[in-house]
């Protein structure tokens, strides 16, 4: 018990200290990626903390703080999933204060990638790869981004140079994408890859020309749709909206896929406000990579065969990616 609580204070000392560094960051960083240039904040006593985080939270390894069920076989899952972790430490320090289970998608090479990954390791949430890939606009998805017309091998180049940022994973989803995601050559590599190191594909549905539950099949690699974005409206009301959307969908299949961003003010602050009455509805929350273990065959009466989420669209695709 001490030890838990120690590694718990540990973890919220190195944010509280990362939010110092960084709490006028997040404004100089919605401007753009490139903007980051301009700012050179020291990382070592980050990293030295987040050393002493692992090495006094191991004990405490195997239980969690967050709010969960103890049985949740009869109660709906929420699965939200927090979309481009890595460009500031202030932003996602906020959401890892809610006590419950959340996704965090890092972004591949920024400044922030794999110290952020390493410090939501030491806790209970999940953390998968947010692996950037063309857009139908002209919009730049940022360092690491996949393309239509590259081989093979420099494709799988790219996602083993991404993924190696953010330690273990089983899981990656897509940053953009709406070309990518559509392009069956370009999605056949993305998932020969993941088969080959055994890990999932939450579709964020960008495109509602997305490939990806076609060729997830061929390549029999597990595979989840995103059912709900949160916050493409940035206004409290209209998340809160959204939020509802995803509830009554959990409801009628027994789990909701639902994705926001952590740069959303108005997300955090509804999330903190609604999450007690969830639970209290008989929703839990959990991450992208439990649903997982049942994929790869923890499910009951099916050891073998992957599990494979067929969502559809929502009407709320956004081709702007």
């Amino acid at each position: 018990m001490i030890s838990r609580l120690v590694g718990h204070f540990l973890v919220c000392t190195t944010f509280c200290f990362a939010f110092f560094l960084t709490g006028c960051e997040r404004q100089i960083n919605k401007a753009g990626p490139s903007t980051l240039t301009d700012v050179e904040p020291s990382y070592t006593s980050l990293v030295q903390a987040t050393s002493t985080i692992g090495s006094a939270s191991t004990s405490s390894s195997t239980s969690s703080s967050l709010t969960r069920h103890p049985n949740k076989s009869d109660r709906p899952v929420l699965y939200i999933v927090l979309d481009d972790v890595g460009h500031n430490m202030s932003d996602t320090a906020r959401f890892l204060d809610l006590p419950i289970a959340l996704t965090f998608a890092i972004l591949p090479d920024l400044k922030y990638t794999q110290i952020l990954a390493q410090l939501i390791a030491q806790t209970k949430h999940g953390v998968i790869l947010h692996q950037p890939m063309q857009p139908v606009s002209k919009q730049n998805p940022g360092p690491g981004v996949i393309k239509r017309g590259m081989s093979k091998e420099e494709v799988e180049r790219i996602l083993e140079k991404n993924s190696a940022q953010l330690g273990a994973i089983q899981a990656i989803n897509n940053h953009m994408g709406s070309l990518g995601t559509s392009d069956p050559k370009l999605m056949s590599y993305v998932f020969g890859f993941l088969k080959k190191k055994n890990w999932a594909f939450l579709d964020s549905r960008t495109s509602t020309k997305t490939v990806a539950r076609i060729i997830s099949k061929e390549f029999g690699v597990p595979l989840i749709e995103r059912d709900i974005f949160l916050d493409n409206l940035e206004q409290e009301e209209a998340i809160r909206a959204a939020l509802q959307r995803g509830l009554i969908k959990a409801r009628q299949q027994g789990y909701a896929v639902m994705i926001g961003h952590v740069w959303s003010d108005d997300l955090v602050k509804v999330l903190f406000d609604v999450y007690p009455q969830i639970l209290e509805e008989g929703f839990d929350f959990d991450t992208i990579a439990s649903w997982f273990l049942g994929a790869k065959g923890l499910s009951p009466g099916n050891p073998e065969a992957p599990i494979f989420f067929e969502t559809g669209n929502n009407g709320d695709d956004s081709s702007r990616y």
